[in-house]
């Protein structure tokens, strides 16, 4: 992708404190939430080597959890924008998954599962 110089000055550049992980992620919302632009071209311009080494693939997900949250709170009020209340997304997906649990038990469920008419639910 493709982005003006002004936007980067703009944002500061890239979040030095981001260095341990998905500073571009974090960069390009920083330049997106306040009207920035960005253009994604179709074709490869350079050879991004990725081995089993490199430091995204090396990290644990106590880490990544860690870099996603603190990517999430630097830009809260877009998270919220875009996909909602947190804790409302929760409760909904508490919510669907009793619901859910529910029409497992369902004989009518068991039944038609026999049959074939529903994969893995």
């Amino acid at each position: 992708a493709m982005h003006y110089k002004e936007d980067s000055i703009r944002v500061s550049g890239y979040d030095l404190l981001m260095n341990k992980g998905f500073e571009d992620w974090e960069y390009w919302i920083s330049i997106l939430k306040d009207g920035g632009a960005v253009f994604q071209l179709n074709e490869p311009l350079f050879f991004y080597r990725i081995t089993k080494n490199s430091r995204n693939n090396s990290f644990d997900s106590t880490t990544e959890d860690q870099l996603r949250k603190n990517i999430y709170f630097k830009h809260a009020d877009v998270y919220n924008r875009i996909f909602g209340d947190p804790i409302l997304m929760l409760r909904e997906k508490e919510r669907m998954a009793l619901q859910l649990m529910t029409i497992r038990k369902n004989i009518f469920f068991k039944i038609m599962r026999k049959l074939g008419f529903f994969g893995k639910i």
